[in-house]
């Protein structure tokens, strides 16, 4: 999730996916969903009583086109960390992860 707006939009389908028994909520709270200078979402979620599994700071000053490129960029690169700390988390919990999901042995992430 990117924006505040975002989280009030998606949050009756997080609540059924953390309540689904077959399936776990990783929710990954990311660009100005995080800064206090456009609502911080961060606080909303934790009140809502929703894990937040990683956090990824990706927005860079500017609000113009080259600022917007690169802060995808640094998006991109904090959610593959994401995933990277997602696979430790699974390996030592001894669950599947996202790797191991995929199809007929393809990687999905």
């Amino acid at each position: 999730m990117t924006a505040r707006p975002s989280y009030s939009r998606i949050r009756t389908a997080l609540q059924a996916i953390a309540e689904h028994s077959d399936l776990e909520l990783q929710l990954v709270v990311a660009a100005s969903a995080l800064l206090d200078r456009y609502g911080n979402a961060i606080q909303s979620i934790e009140r809502d009583g929703f894990p937040i599994a990683a956090r990824v700071y990706m927005v860079l000053e500017g609000e113009n086109l080259v600022t917007s490129a690169k802060s995808t960029g640094i998006g991109l690169v904090g959610a593959g960390d994401g995933v990277r700390q997602h696979q430790a988390r699974c390996r030592r919990d001894g669950r599947r992860s996202i790797r191991d999901a995929g199809h007929r042995g393809r990687r999905v992430a």
